[in-house]
């Protein structure tokens, strides 16, 4: 028999994530496009970031990523869900990507050092997550699985207001803090 492609983890009140709804509200995320380097998995244009450490590719630095130290109410309110999500299970994490509309195409992970955990959240529906070709659907339930190895993408029919969370940890961070 073969191991499962994924965990599904306790399913959350949609109000768990009432206070981060209230202070995404306030900002806007960047918009990124599907054509930017290192975006060749987004099909459409949608806004994200990192939150929690970040590693700049060409300094080769670790800092606070700069909508963490922008916004220090909504870093600290991702680390507390991130915290009351992953902990429980044994998950560590040194970042975050927090998207918004995000329907990506199928591809691995390739700066990830070990298992994710996605989450989705908000007024939407559509634009399930699917792991190797089986439903793995997000909203409000924390999946976990491998993401560098196991091909991964959105359905493409979102409709809605649709925001996504992935605790993962990378691996040059990893690497660095050894």
């Amino acid at each position: 028999m073969d191991a499962p492609k994924f965990e599904r983890l306790p399913i959350l009140d949609e109000k768990f994530f009432t206070p981060l709804l209230a202070i995404l509200a306030k900002i806007t995320i960047p918009k990124k496009a599907s054509c930017s380097l290192g975006r060749s998995a987004f099909i459409h244009t949608h806004r994200a970031c990192a939150i929690g450490d970040a590693f700049h590719f060409t300094k080769r630095t670790i800092n606070l990523s700069r909508m963490s130290k922008k916004f220090p109410s909504l870093h600290d309110e991702i680390m507390r869900v991130g915290h009351l999500i992953c902990d429980p299970v044994g998950h560590s994490f040194t970042s975050v990507y927090l998207n918004n509309n995000c329907i990506s195409s199928p591809h691995k992970d390739k700066s990830n050092h070990g298992p994710v955990i996605i989450v989705s959240f908000g007024d939407y529906s559509g634009c399930r997550l699917v792991i190797e070709g089986e439903i793995a659907d997000a909203k409000n339930q924390p999946i976990r699985f491998d993401g560098t190895n196991l091909t991964h993408w959105n359905e493409p029919d979102l409709l809605g207001n649709k925001y996504g969370l992935v605790f993962y940890s990378h691996k040059e961070i990893i690497r660095a803090r050894r």
